[in-house]
């Protein structure tokens, strides 16, 4: 199976055809070890269930209103999300909790699990790494000029 986002939504494609399922623009997924759907939405975050072929964005209210740039299942079970204004949250089952604020971290491109409860982020500030409990630390890049 194969996901993609798009302005029209979440496309699946099948081996034989493809299929546009009705949500918002998507503009990051990421599949979870459950084969759940986290789509990054230009309003918030969405849960598609392929089995039973629902949509299920309750659990996140408090992300609703947000773009979602990025998404990332890691190892855990746990969802990392992260915003172009709102900050980097983590998300457990149906709770939404803000491990980085919009100050520390901010128009997030992308993110990366790693398996020590840590994930590293790159937005406008760089790259930084952070944990689940918000220690963040700045990569420092080293410039070629």
């Amino acid at each position: 199976m194969l996901w993609v986002g798009s302005d029209g939504g979440l496309v699946r494609y099948d081996g034989a055809g493809w299929e546009t399922l009705a949500t918002d623009d998507v503009r990051a997924l990421s599949v979870d070890s459950l084969g759940r759907v986290w789509c990054g939405s230009t309003d918030g975050l969405i849960r598609y269930h392929p089995a039973a072929g629902t949509f299920d964005d309750s659990p996140f209210a408090e992300l609703r209103g947000c773009l979602v740039s990025a998404v990332a299942c890691d190892v855990h079970g746990a969802v990392w999300v992260g915003t172009r204004q709102a900050g980097l949250f983590l998300c457990r089952e149906e709770a939404v909790e803000r491990i980085a604020s919009p100050a520390e971290v901010s128009d997030i491109q992308a993110i990366l699990p790693c398996d020590d409860d840590s994930a590293w982020v790159g937005g406008a500030r760089g790259l930084i790494r952070v944990t689940r409990s918000g220690e963040i630390r700045r990569a420092e890049v080293a410039s070629d000029s």
